[in-house]
């Protein structure tokens, strides 16, 4: 089970609202996230939120969270200036279960204060 559909289905088991984004362009042979790094768009009408979700391996979490913050600056900083919030889900899987669950994800937020301060007044 790829880290997007593992994301999918906590989501949906909560649920929430919870639509992937990302496509694939086969002429090319590349996945193209929404705004440069958005797997999964989750709504929350309870708490009126709406999160952009890069899900991926624990292992790559750090760097996604690195291409969010260098290389998606503009479009992340007016994701979280229009009130959305940013995360990376880096999904490992334990050797020890909680709630009978060996897969679990680590969560990073990406926030305007982790964003260059040139980009928030563009």
């Amino acid at each position: 089970m790829t880290p997007s559909a593992r994301t999918i289905q906590h989501f949906k088991k909560a649920g929430f609202f919870v639509q992937n984004v990302e496509m694939f362009i086969p002429q090319i042979n590349i996945r193209r996230d929404l705004f440069g790094f958005i797997d999964l768009v989750v709504l929350d009408p309870k708490s009126e939120k709406i999160v952009g979700i890069q899900a991926t391996t624990l292992a790559h979490a750090a760097e996604r969270k690195d291409k969010i913050i260098n290389s998606c600056g503009k479009t992340a900083t007016a994701w979280l200036k229009c009130q959305g919030i940013i995360e990376v889900w880096g999904w490992h899987k334990y050797k020890i279960p909680i709630e009978r669950k060996y897969w679990r994800p680590k969560i990073a937020t990406v926030t305007l204060d982790d964003l260059p301060p040139c980009l928030l007044y563009t």
